[in-house]
């Protein structure tokens, strides 16, 4: 109880503190700018990557911000990022990534997900560069550090692995591979990061789209679109544009599926997963890469992720081989997100029909 107790304390707390400036009076020297990201686990649970405080001063963060942009809309929350300027000289950043529910009977019912990682990273930022908080938060793995916008990872990073803490190097990293191309550094933008830092990252859009706040979208939603890229899609949160998503251009991308599915970003794979579920007629051999795909990653939490690995289901379901019945089945009872075990059961029951 006391973990719901806390998220509790959390909510009741957020917008009562009164912050100290990072920045001595009169200070005149070079500066720049590390951001808070996130990663939305479902309508009213997020995942928080952001910085708690700086040289040992307690800083504003995300969870601030997210605080008034979820007040008052029930089980919805509306999860924000946050950008800070900060001095360009070496710093000692306190990072936190933890879970957060737009109300606490939600954690209450999932607890048994309720993780949380923090640590101090060193950082000497750069002159007018920009930084942010990532990590990734799962059951027996937890890991945050700092990344530069390439994706580059510019600090140690501290982990939380079957129950052992340490800090190891971006090549013990699960999953890290550095971004060598504009493809590759989009394709690795969370949620949180601004249109400021998207512009750095990877170039001002071909066309800008905005659509008006409506009952079930109450932010204003302006998308980003690139033509050899695909779309970003910001919520405009107090007249600052947040990344909600990305939807990249399978289609343009000319690589084998077994090169394809070497990518675990999940956005990556979940438009791959509608792109050959309604594209394609898939031989077994390929129908057994999505399947191992399954198995690898059945225990995210991310919700792309999940998203992926239900379109992959479907792709199993519609090709009606039975090979596949075990597979769907057993997922369809597997401690894994309800949506998985909904998807896997639909296409058992396809391919059961058959």
């Amino acid at each position: 109880m006391s973990k719901i107790y806390l998220l509790i304390i959390v909510f009741m707390l957020i917008g009562c503190t009164n912050y100290q400036p990072i920045f001595p009076e009169g200070y005149a020297g070079d500066r720049s700018t590390i951001s808070d990201t996130f990663i939305q686990v479902g309508s009213g649970e997020a995942q928080f990557f952001y910085v708690e405080s700086v040289n040992r001063i307690p800083v504003e963060n995300a969870l601030d911000i997210t605080s008034q942009t979820s007040f008052n809309k029930g089980r919805v929350i509306y999860p924000s990022g946050y950008i800070r300027e900060v001095p360009s000289q070496p710093l000692t950043i306190n990072v936190i990534g933890k879970n957060v529910y737009s109300a606490p009977i939600l954690g209450l019912m999932d607890s048994n997900n309720l993780y949380t990682i923090q640590a101090d990273l060193e950082i000497n930022p750069k002159k007018n560069h920009d930084y942010l908080i990532k990590g990734i938060l799962e059951n027996n793995y937890r890991a945050i550090w700092i990344e530069d916008n390439t994706g580059g990872i510019v600090s140690s990073i501290y982990t939380y692995i079957n129950g052992k803490s340490e800090y190891i190097s971006s090549r013990e990293l699960k999953g890290y591979s550095p971004a060598n191309t504009k493809e590759e550094i989009y394709l690795q933008i969370k949620g949180g990061e601004t249109n400021g830092t998207i512009i750095k990252k990877i170039g001002h859009p071909d066309r800008i789209e905005k659509l008006p706040s409506t009952l079930f979208r109450p932010f204003r939603q302006t998308i980003y679109k690139y033509d050899q890229l695909g779309e970003i899609h910001f919520y405009n949160f107090f007249g600052t544009l947040y990344t909600r998503k990305i939807v990249p251009n399978i289609g343009d991308i000319k690589l084998e599926l077994t090169e394809r599915l070497t990518n675990n970003d999940p956005i990556y794979l979940r438009e791959l997963g509608i792109f050959y579920y309604k594209n394609s007629n898939l031989s077994t051999d390929e129908l057994d890469l999505f399947a191992q795909k399954i198995l690898d990653l059945k225990h995210s939490k991310d919700p792309y992720m999940v998203d992926a690995l239900a379109w992959f289901c479907k792709i199993l379901g519609a090709s009606k081989n039975t090979k596949y019945k075990n597979l769907l089945q057993n997922l369809s009872q597997d401690d894994v997100h309800n949506k998985l075990r909904r998807y896997a059961r639909s296409s058992f029951k396809e391919i059961n029909a058959n």
